[in-house]
């Protein structure tokens, strides 16, 4: 294909290229079967609380800010679309192409940019001048 592959073990980057997995499967299904199923995926780097709840039926979540903004992410993507907060955009900008969709507004943070994770770059970028 016209994407390549990142080069590091990074999570953020490790995230990424699962997400586009995902996305890419769904699309491949959607094709395959002429089910109309799509899925839209959010992206945001913080910390998180995550733990088990109950005592009969055991469930584990995790919560907080970053969970919500990740939240955001998604609820404004398009389908078939993976939405990156800007943090995500810049921890992983030198291995992937990706787009601006503008802004939108988060509950609780305000108006917010959000980028469209494309696909890995194709080539090694140049290294930054020191």
């Amino acid at each position: 294909g016209l994407c390549g592959k990142p080069k590091t073990g990074e999570p953020a980057v490790a995230l990424a290229q699962f997400a586009i997995g995902m996305r890419d499967a769904m699309s491949a299904f959607q094709r395959e079967t002429g089910e109309p199923i799509s899925i839209r995926i959010g992206l945001h780097l913080g910390p998180a609380v995550s733990g088990g709840i109950g005592t009969r039926k055991f469930a584990f979540d995790i919560w907080g800010a970053t969970v919500n903004m990740a939240s955001r992410m998604e609820s404004n993507a398009q389908p078939g679309e993976i939405a990156l907060s800007r943090a995500y955009r810049d921890k992983i900008a030198d291995q992937f192409e990706m787009q601006s969709r503008g802004t939108a507004m988060a509950k609780g943070v305000g108006e917010v940019d959000i980028f469209a994770l494309i696909c890995p770059h194709t080539e090694t970028p140049p290294l930054a001048a020191q």
